[in-house]
């Protein structure tokens, strides 16, 4: 029959074997640091304290051993977070950061640079960014020039259908006497910006309208605007002709200047319409 015999201290002698062995050991310890956070981790013996290291090592791997990083405890703590952010990969200052060549202008860099090393960025994040940006910046631009096309070639078409055959040489016009003024290019574009492609020209076409002189011809003499004329221009022309009784007379007996002149204005007034019914 098998020995069931407690021993006369009821086990305890084992427990306190085992607790005085645990006891000594951390005693042994000579770290007061150290030695209080062993004995809150609970750890009986060596061995606990090297399997928790172990699994440790396990959890984040031997590779990443020593590159760890622990999130700042006050993000109002300016060099708390600044460590941090250095511990990423921060460049030390903010000439730090490499900018691009092209499509950076030097204020611009500069802006970049600080503001990149305040918001804690690495040179990668902030060569992301910079590649972000101009790529919408270059995508702008690319529809704001194509919107603009769209606008002067929606324009240019109401003003060709409002200027009939004459829209050649009104706008001829127009960039003449805009010459003689000189008003420059970087004017016109500014003007052309706040008024649109279509009512700057008609702004010079009647501004040269106005001054009365063919400013194709200037330095010639004195002399009407020659050339097409506007629908509108050539059925007043049509109105004034009608009430001149020797063009009438000479119409009639089919001179061939009037025939030719009537058939001009008839054209511009009206298109290819024809004269005869």
């Amino acid at each position: 029959m098998a020995d069931t015999t407690v021993p006369a201290n009821g086990g305890q002698g084992d427990a306190s074997a085992a607790a005085a062995s645990s006891s000594s050991w951390i005693a042994s310890i000579p770290d007061n640091d150290l030695r209080g956070w062993v004995q809150t981790k609970g750890f009986r013996e060596p061995i606990d304290a090297l399997n928790s290291y172990r699994n440790l090592e396990k959890l984040i791997g031997a590779d990443k051993a020593g590159r760890t990083v622990l999130l700042p405890a006050k993000w109002d703590d300016a060099a708390e977070v600044g460590a941090f952010f250095d511990k990423l990969g921060r460049p030390k200052e903010p000439g730090g950061y490499t900018m691009p060549k092209e499509g950076v202008d030097a204020e611009m860099a500069t802006w970049a640079q600080s503001t990149f090393h305040e918001a804690g960025l690495t040179q990668r994040q902030a060569e992301l960014v910079i590649g972000k940006w101009q790529d919408l910046i270059g995508k702008k631009t690319t529809a704001a020039q194509e919107a603009y096309r769209a606008g002067v070639a929606q324009e240019e078409a109401a003003l060709k259908k409002e200027w009939g055959a004459a829209y050649d040489d009104q706008v001829k016009k127009a960039r003449a006497v805009a010459k003689i003024f000189g008003v420059d290019e970087a004017i016109v574009n500014r003007l052309e910006g706040e008024l649109g492609f279509g009512d700057l020209m008609r702004f010079f076409s009647d501004l040269a309208r106005r001054v009365g002189e063919d400013p194709l011809e200037r330095g010639q003499g004195q002399q009407s605007f020659d050339g097409a004329m506007t629908p509108d221009a050539a059925k007043a022309e049509l109105t004034r002709l009608g009430g001149d009784k020797e063009f009438v007379r000479r119409y009639l007996a089919h001179d061939t200047d009037a025939s030719k002149k009537m058939e001009q204005v008839h054209s511009w007034a009206f298109g290819n319409q024809s004269l005869l019914p």
